[in-house]
């Protein structure tokens, strides 16, 4: 008996942890929403290449009274609570003051079938709404939700999204690559235009209630070069050498995702970059591998559909645009952003220094994911999990470097050779 009390005290337990967080927090921020309105939602869909979907929501609110300004401190927002597992990542911005606002994940919206997130204003200071309307917006981005066919892919996704409060209008665009046509919509929409290389669907402006839960889903045929690629895992080494060059060493390791072949990826070159060379994992060029950097474009070997393939990306940086000199000092301007369309499941960031240089103390060596030294070479690692077109990461690493240490090698042979020949002639 004892035994059976305690498997079912576990199987509640485990049970509460899958149910969708219900959560009376919200309850904290209704008097500030109740003197706000929120005028227009602008929900947009993204598919990218590579597989994620994006999901920005732009709302633009104010407050119902007037004469009334009101300091709002949080916003709830969410979706479906069947898209959570698929979420990598979120982020706010407020347009008017330019920045980034701290957003809690996980938040109830306080009814069941939701996973919320909160926009946290309390971080920057409050969000003052008055009669002008003023806008902030929230993305959300999704891994997981195609479904490949050898024809075909199919998407699901939140057709509007979930507010606590009423929306006075709410406008959904869906945004998908011209290199796929519509086959079927489940939902109608408005109208359909394309621009650039990039289709746009539009539904009907409607009037948005509260915890609206409506899902949706569309199936795209393949009309021409869509990649849906995954990046599992990317190690980035950058080398800068006695003599003040740099080099760098991209090493990809690639899935290929989709229900057919592939042979491209998006991959964007450094505008300072040159000398590109694709290598395999031995050190020889692969046949066939083209760079078209006007297009952003890899042209590969082709992958056979799950086949998993590596490949390594050599080039050189101009350091003039990296690295400054000063006092004996030498700062080195690291800057990670945009690399591909496709997500990067794990990115590893290494930098390298010069044989003799020593890296000053700062904030930067302790936030590193690892500092060694080897052969009198300091090598300063980050490490970053699902990095995707939209993450950025940007520092200043201080080192000291004797430039005595470029002639070094020269210098010993010499002094060697000196040597040998003093012992001859002596002998």
């Amino acid at each position: 008996k004892i035994i059976i009390i305690i498997i079912t005290l576990l199987f509640i337990s485990s049970s509460i942890f899958t149910v969708p967080r219900i959560s009376a927090e919200n309850s904290i921020f209704d008097s500030f929403l109740s003197k706000i309105k929120i005028n227009k939602v602008e929900h947009t869909v993204e598919l990218l290449e590579g597989g994620l979907i994006i999901v920005n929501d732009a709302l633009t609110v104010s407050s119902l009274n007037s004469s009334q300004t009101i300091k709002l401190e949080g916003f709830p927002i969410g979706f479906p609570y069947d898209f959570a597992q698929y979420l990598i990542k979120c982020f706010a911005y407020d347009h008017e003051a330019q920045r980034e606002i701290p957003v809690v994940l996980d938040y109830g919206l306080g009814k069941a079938g939701f996973y919320g997130v909160l926009v946290n204003f309390t971080e920057t200071g409050g969000f003052e709404v008055g009669s002008n309307p003023k806008k902030f917006s929230v993305t959300f981005i999704f891994s997981g939700l195609v479904n490949a066919s050898s024809q075909s892919i199919g998407i699901s996704f939140a057709l509007y999204p979930s507010l606590t409060v009423n929306a006075e209008v709410c406008n959904s665009t869906i945004i998908f690559p011209t290199s796929l046509t519509l086959d079927y919509a489940s939902f109608t929409f408005q109208g359909n235009y394309s621009i650039g290389e990039k289709r746009f669907y539009r539904t009907s402006a409607v009037p948005l209630e509260s915890f609206t839960y409506q899902k949706a889903s569309m199936n795209l045929k393949i009309s021409g070069d869509f990649s849906y690629i995954e990046v599992e895992k990317l190690e980035r080494e950058i080398i800068l050498d006695e003599w003040g060059n740099i080099n760098v060493k991209d090493f990809y390791k690639i899935r290929n995702k989709a229900a057919q072949t592939a042979d491209k990826m998006t991959i964007y070159f450094p505008k300072e970059a040159y000398d590109y060379i694709v290598e395999n994992e031995i050190g020889m060029k692969i046949s066939g591998a083209r760079i078209d950097r006007d297009k952003n474009e890899l042209s590969l070997p082709t992958m056979s559909p799950n086949e998993t393939e590596t490949f390594i990306l050599l080039y050189k940086l101009e350091p003039k645009n990296f690295i400054i000199e000063s006092d004996g000092i030498f700062k080195f301007n690291l800057s990670v952003g945009k690399i591909t369309s496709s997500l990067i499941k794990e990115l590893v960031v290494s930098v390298v220094f010069p044989q003799g240089s020593q890296l000053e103390s700062s904030d930067i060596l302790l936030s590193a994911s690892k500092v060694e030294r080897k052969v009198s070479r300091e090598t300063l690692t980050f490490v970053f999990k699902d990095f995707s077109p939209f993450d950025s990461f940007q520092t200043e690493i201080s080192y000291r470097f004797n430039i005595f240490w470029s002639s070094y090698p020269f210098t010993l042979v010499t002094c060697i050779s000196i040597a040998a020949v003093l012992l001859v002639a002596f002998a």
